[in-house]
């Protein structure tokens, strides 16, 4: 079990290899990017020096994306499926292959229509597009992974989506703020880590290992000859060892992975002054027991979460919604100290932000960037994968795991990072929050005692984020209506 650190700030490691991380690797070059145009940015001018080998685990791909909107062309094409397809006809050693999840149906509307038609069947042959079905019913590939010649990987919560793309700013009614089709949609926030050396040759290990249980072919390691580093990017520390951390469910011969459930448990046992969360659901039970257990200490640390107002869609927000709006009033009843606080992003226009990152940090100690939620389903049910940082002795790297936490404040307060950094040094992160908010951009207290889940939808939520990995039987009685005696093996 994970023990506190002392006062002098000794900490036991809690990247423990088969528990809570798969495997340990050096960073030679590590940063992360807040919001989609410097990430979109960053993986273009990535992408544009590969020579051999990319590789792409995705939730969404949309082939139309554009990926950069008000810089100037450097005579590429500006959409996915097109930039891809002129990347692989400029250099004949290069293959691109891309693995999606073969998503639900309920996701029709969202998503474009057929992209393998554009992605695999109409681009090169060494373009490859292939639908990801490898997992347990009501399951997804719900990975953000990019790796480049095993030498740079993206790794977080963005998709390659229409609906992501947008500025730090957030402004309200920004016009390059649109789908493939101009069609405007709300201000969008959310976090990748982009990565090279070691642990990039892992994620490509990762990555490999996941094609070829698709589609049965096998790729070569890459070793690149060149530095794939995107030149837009300043990297933010440099020889770190961080820790790749997975989510899989059990199905057929897999055995269940749970390293992000126990690192984020492990996270919030570890804390002494505060944890600061940005996700885009809140719903995880046993995170939520281990929040609870520490609020109720006499002593417990601060916890912030930074949220959404709203979920997608009108029976996604009752449903999550509701889920959401209970395990925040299941915390704030055992908050005895008025230590917790959740609030929701809104630009200046009043506009909620839709929060789509995934991130933890516990003190200055240890940061989590990935693709998990903090949902019940992101830890036993869908295939997740990110990074655990933890500083230990180094400076450079809890200056790394303050800034960035500062940096998401000060873009949600339209304020500065000192501003930020000077308020919670003179309190709690909590305080600082409370002291900058009210301007015309700014966090709202998340409204939680108006969210109730109905009765009704109580089984659809439990099967939409289900704490354990439910059976074809459970999937079909819940969606098309069954008898609950009826025995799934006697049919």
């Amino acid at each position: 079990m994970f023990e506190k650190g002392d006062p002098e700030g000794n900490f036991e490691s809690i990247l423990r290899k088969g528990d809570t991380v798969w495997r340990v690797a050096t960073a030679d070059r590590l940063a992360v990017l807040v919001d989609g145009a410097d990430y979109y940015a960053a993986l273009r001018d990535a992408l544009g020096r590969a020579r051999q080998s990319v590789v792409i685990l995705a939730w969404v791909v949309d082939s139309q994306l554009s990926l950069v909107r008000d810089q100037d062309e450097d005579g590429r094409p500006v959409r996915l499926a097109e930039f891809l397809s002129h990347l692989v006809g400029e250099r004949p050693d290069l293959h691109v292959r891309i693995a999606c999840w073969d998503h639900s149906a309920i996701y029709t509307f969202d998503r474009e229509v057929l992209p393998r038609v554009r992605l695999g069947w109409t681009t090169p042959d060494r373009l490859r597009f292939e639908l990801d079905d490898s997992h347990p019913p009501g399951a997804s590939l719900h990975e953000k992974v990019v790796v480049i010649d095993d030498e740079v990987a993206f790794i977080g919560g963005f998709d390659l989506g229409r609906y992501r793309w947008d500025t730090s700013a957030h402004d309200p009614d920004n016009p390059l703020r649109v789908t493939p089709t101009g069609e405007p949609y709300p201000p969008f926030h959310d976090v990748q880590a982009v990565v090279s050396g070691p642990v990039a040759r892992v994620l490509g290990d990762h990555a490999r290992r996941r094609w070829r249980r698709l589609t049965g072919e096998s790729i070569e390691l890459v070793e690149a000859d060149s530095d794939l580093w995107p030149s837009t990017v300043d990297p933010a520390i440099e020889d770190l060892a961080v820790g790749i951390v997975r989510t899989q469910a059990e199905h057929g011969k897999r055995s269940a992975v749970r390293e992000t459930l126990n690192l984020h448990r492990s996270l919030v046992a570890g804390a002494r002054n505060h944890i600061f969360i940005e996700n885009q659901y809140l719903t995880a039970d046993q995170i939520g027991r281990a929040l609870r257990s520490r609020l109720s200490e006499d002593d417990p640390p601060t916890v912030v979460a930074i949220t959404s107002k709203e979920t997608e869609g009108w029976l996604e927000q009752l449903t999550m919604g509701g889920l959401r709006a209970r395990w925040c009033r299941e915390i704030r009843d055992a908050d005895h100290r008025s230590r917790f606080a959740a609030y929701c992003p809104v630009n200046r226009a009043g506009e909620p932000l839709t929060v789509h990152s995934k991130i933890l940090t516990a003190d200055d100690q240890w940061l989590y960037i990935g693709s998990a939620n903090l949902a019940n389903r992101s830890m036993v049910l869908d295939s997740e994968c990110g990074l655990a940082i933890e500083a230990g002795g180094r400076d450079d790297a809890r200056r790394l795991i303050r800034a960035l936490r500062h940096r998401l404040l000060a873009e949600h307060l339209d304020a500065t990072q000192s501003e930020v950094a000077a308020l919670e040094e003179k309190g709690s992160l909590k305080d600082a929050i409370d002291a900058l908010a009210g301007g015309e951009r700014t966090l709202v207290p998340l409204p939680v005692d108006a969210q109730e889940l109905p009765d009704s939808l109580e089984p659809i939520a439990q099967l939409a984020d289900p704490q354990i990995v439910p059976s074809l039987s459970q999937v079909a009685r819940e969606l098309v209506g069954g008898d609950e005696d009826d025995d799934p093996d006697q049919t």
